[in-house]
């Protein structure tokens, strides 16, 4: 068994309009993007969610374990959020830390800096 430290969980809570307006609330609906390839099946997965209504209006309101500038404004993860969901504890760690004063880096930009 894993070192608890090893664990990792980057999480987006995804909802609908509809779900937010009657205030529905399940657990079910946080996504672990650690088990999630790209925006593509994310999208999937989020309607898949959604799928007792006709046509979900998607929205993103909460995240754990992600750092703020890889969620954009409208909610939805950064495309830099697949390179850095797939590097080391450690680099991830470096990455996120130099984002704090450049926001806008690439990945690689952030991993040649630290």
């Amino acid at each position: 068994m894993g070192n608890s430290e090893d664990i990792f969980t980057a999480a987006i809570y995804v909802t609908t309009a509809d779900k937010l307006e009657e205030r529905t609330f399940d657990s079910e609906f946080w996504v672990d993007l650690t088990n999630v390839e790209d925006e593509e099946d994310l999208t999937e997965i989020c309607y898949s969610l959604h799928d007792d209504e006709d046509d979900p209006c998607i929205i993103v309101n909460n995240w754990d374990g992600i750092p703020t500038n890889l969620i954009q404004d409208n909610g939805w993860p950064d495309s830099r959020i697949w390179e850095w969901l797939k590097l080391p504890k450690i680099q991830r760690e470096g990455v996120a830390s130099h984002w704090k004063s450049h926001p806008d880096a690439s990945v690689q930009d952030a991993l040649k800096a630290v």
